[in-house]
């Protein structure tokens, strides 16, 4: 990245770990060049500090995308664990799955509501957005226990069979891909897909 580039993740707050994987900013004083972003069965929630602090929801992605910003970039992003983002946002991840959507449309009116204009550091807004899901916390459940076991599993470096993953946690098939379409946005096959594909990256980057 250029000098005055800069991307950094940050560790969630211990209470926040069994949903959240990470906070994370990307700033760029210029339009940095485009480039692809990988699925990784998770949602994000950006807040745009460029555009007005506009507070954005990623669904589960199943395919790659393009990144190509036209100006400046200023984010701040809370990523969540595969099922983690439901308890918080309310809504079926299936109904987010490859779009991008406003807090607004989704009805989230404690993040769009959240003065993010005011906001200029990303530093300073990571913090907002941590508060602000610790201030919920209390009120919500964790994320199903049979599902997080699940999604583990497909990302062992030796995961089960989506028939061997229904009998660990006493599924059938069908309702397994039932719990995952809501609460991780994708089928159980779509979501070990985007393991290999991970677990691939992760030996390219380590050779």
């Amino acid at each position: 990245m250029a000098a005055n580039a800069r991307y950094r993740e940050l560790v969630p707050h211990p209470a926040l770990r069994p949903f959240v994987d990470r906070f994370w900013i990307s700033v760029d004083d210029a339009a940095p060049p485009a480039r692809r972003i990988l699925p990784d069965g998770c949602i994000d929630v950006l807040v745009d500090l460029a555009a007005q602090g506009r507070a954005l929801v990623v669904g589960t992605m199943t395919s790659a995308s393009v990144f190509a910003p036209r100006g400046p970039v200023r984010i701040a992003a809370v990523r969540f664990r595969p099922a983690g983002a439901v308890p918080f946002l309310g809504v079926a991840a299936r109904a987010l799955t490859d779009g991008t959507f406003t807090c607004d449309e989704l009805g989230a009116r404690w993040l769009a509501d959240a003065r993010w204009a005011e906001t200029a550091d990303a530093d300073a807004a990571v913090a907002s957005l941590q508060r602000l899901l610790l201030g919920r916390l209390s009120a919500l459940k964790r994320p199903d226990p049979l599902v997080a076991h699940a999604v583990t599993a497909l990302f062992r470096p030796a995961p089960p069979s989506i028939e061997a993953l229904g009998r660990e946690t006493g599924w059938s098939r069908q309702h397994l891909a039932r719990a995952f379409h809501l609460h991780v946005g994708v089928s159980p096959k779509q979501l070990a897909r985007v393991a290999r594909l991970q677990r691939a990256v992760a030996d390219l980057q380590q050779r």
